[in-house]
């Protein structure tokens, strides 16, 4: 048989005076205690707000300035700043209404209830003390005008006010606990990976000489060269000598304003032209199966010659070595000899018409990723070069003047290489896609200007000019 409880069920409804008093103590120090909570979180509130916004600017700022020479992803850096981001709208649009709501509960629902001043600053927390509170609450207690029903109500309609409130201010700091957490890791990685070292754009451009990010002059030209080719300067005359991509007909440019000044048929019949060069009075062109048609500018008689080079060679670069007179011819093909290097740069005896065997300079795919590597600082940069060398196909070449640096341009992905005098890899240069997206020609003035050519995209041919700073390699060193 079950104990029958000694407890009245009825008390509970109708509380003796002493219980009263009891129960109206617990449920004012709970209102106390909600209150003093609601007050704090507030401060809280405001201070992740204010540290939110101070580090979501840090981020947007060192994105801006120094996103260039950081090792881990940019979007990375746009995930911490979207943690940020979020955990300011997160306290502004849902925590900062919502404790707002809560004053205005207390104003309009619960204050009315206490029509004593002294009652509702206690009621209300504003900024006293915890003594202050349990003595006023004491007070409070003895009030008859403070009912159980109103206390239970309030207790109610803050509970039901706050609770939403700290689950979204608890929401807000993951957040934002995340994403510090990824900011500090991230820039622990960065100065590891950089062991502390970074490159500014003075010293880039202390290494590559010319500065690719700010080109001296950009020439549009006519649509006569739409598909503009190759490029040969002419140091006697100060002429860029071109050609269209489909015909046998050369140009003569103005380098200082991009103008045609004269054109003349080499060969009458079309083919695919691809390059053009200078040797004593004639001008060399070649089509790439390496057909050579060889223009004496005295007795204007052009002269063919059939070189070994095959169509699968896909011959796109001509330049003479100022040293030995001889032809460097640069495949965008297949090795003409069997080889483990990728592409591979010829010499040719124009005089004696023979292909020397060994190639004059080899280029390893892999040799370049792995330079690229030691000489790129973002993380970003070395991956989008490491895919554009996949595709590195020589269309270009020169020898600049000054410095002896070979010079190699590709009409995929937009890439330069400088080799040395002595074939080793000096630089690697990613060129602006859009500004330079299918070059097809390179030349240097004798002062060492350099000169890009590229085709239309959806557009005119282009020359583009890059002027070599005073002082470097040469006298005025």
């Amino acid at each position: 048989m079950a104990k029958k409880s000694n407890i009245d069920s009825s008390s509970l409804y109708s509380p003796s005076k002493k219980e009263g008093k009891l129960i109206k103590v617990l449920l004012r120090n709970q209102m106390i205690f909600k209150t003093t909570m609601l007050e704090q979180s507030d401060q809280k509130a405001n201070m992740l707000l204010s540290i939110s916004i101070f580090f979501l600017v840090g981020v947007l700022v060192v994105f801006l300035e120094f996103g260039s020479y950081v090792h881990f992803p940019y979007w990375i850096l746009i995930i911490v700043a979207l943690g940020f981001l979020s955990t300011a709208l997160f306290i502004l649009f849902t925590v900062k209404p919502n404790i707002r709501a809560v004053y205005k509960l207390i104003e309009q629902e619960i204050s009315p209830k206490y029509p004593d001043c002294s009652q509702r600053s206690l009621l209300l927390s504003e900024r006293l003390s915890l003594d202050v509170m349990e003595n006023g609450s004491a007070a409070v207690v003895l009030d008859s005008a403070l009912q159980i029903g109103n206390l239970v109500r309030a207790n109610y309609l803050l509970d039901r006010s706050l609770n939403p409130k700290y689950k979204c201010l608890d929401t807000a700091f993951s957040i934002f606990l995340f994403s510090m957490m990824m900011f500090f890791l991230l820039f622990i990685f960065n100065f590891v990976a950089s062991q502390g070292e970074y490159h500014d754009h003075a010293e880039r451009m202390a290494m590559v000489a010319y500065d690719f990010e700010n080109e001296t002059e950009i020439f549009h030209l006519p649509t006569e060269l739409i598909e503009i080719s190759g490029l040969a300067y002419d140091d006697k005359l100060n002429f860029i000598y071109t050609h269209n991509d489909e015909n046998g007909v050369v140009y003569k440019l103005d380098p200082r304003t991009g103008a045609i000044q004269e054109e003349f048929e080499v060969f009458k019949k079309g083919g695919d032209f691809e390059s053009i060069e200078i040797l004593d009075s004639l001008l060399l062109i070649s089509t790439s199966n390496g057909t050579l048609y060889g223009f004496d500018r005295v007795s204007c008689e052009t002269e063919k010659i059939k070189t070994p080079f095959e169509s699968h060679h896909n011959v796109e670069g001509l330049h003479v070595h100022p040293s030995s007179n001889k032809l460097l011819f640069a495949c965008k093909g297949n090795m003409f000899f069997p080889s483990q290097a990728d592409k591979g740069i010829y010499s040719y005896d124009y005089t004696t018409e023979t292909l020397e065997k060994e190639p004059f300079l080899e280029i390893y795919i892999d040799e370049l990723r792995s330079f690229s590597e030691e000489i790129f600082e973002d993380s970003n940069k070395k991956h989008s070069v490491s895919q554009r060398l996949k595709a590195f196909a020589p269309s270009g070449i020169a020898i600049h003047p000054i410095t002896e640096d070979i010079y190699i341009i590709t009409a995929k992905r937009s890439m330069l290489l400088v080799y040395g005098s002595d074939k080793e890899i000096k630089d690697i240069i990613a060129l602006d896609a859009n500004l330079i997206p299918q070059p097809e020609g390179i030349c240097f003035d004798s002062e060492g200007n350099l000169f890009i050519s590229t085709e239309g995209d959806a557009g005119l041919g282009k020359l583009i000019r890059y002027d070599y700073p005073v002082g470097v390699g040469g006298e005025d060193e």
